[in-house]
């Protein structure tokens, strides 16, 4: 899956996640765009079960913007599977954790 610069993702609900990659292999491409989640426990880029994604600014690997809201739900969430974070800025609004790693 590859979103391109202008696509914006929203979702509601509980453990509503944004994106999810999950499993060894499986790739979803960022070029941007912006990912909007308002539900407990709602990550907004979730990694899981093997599965590795980096974010370095180029190609296909540009983090969109994240907008999370919601007890327990974080911009960036790592379970059993791998983020890698170059070159790459994080805003912090207070309240919302950065990073949810299990």
């Amino acid at each position: 899956i590859t979103l391109l610069g202008n696509n914006s993702i929203s979702t509601t609900g509980a453990q509503s996640f944004g994106a999810r990659i999950n499993g060894a292999g499986a790739a979803i491409n960022f070029n941007g765009g912006s990912i909007n989640t308002t539900g407990a426990g709602s990550d907004a880029i979730s990694v899981a079960n093997g599965a590795s994604k980096t974010f370095d600014g180029t190609a296909k690997n540009i983090l969109p913007t994240i907008t999370v809201a919601g007890a327990g739900a974080a911009a960036l969430s790592a379970d059993a599977g791998t983020i890698n974070l170059n070159n790459t800025s994080l805003n912090h609004i207070p309240k919302i954790p950065y990073l949810n790693l299990h």
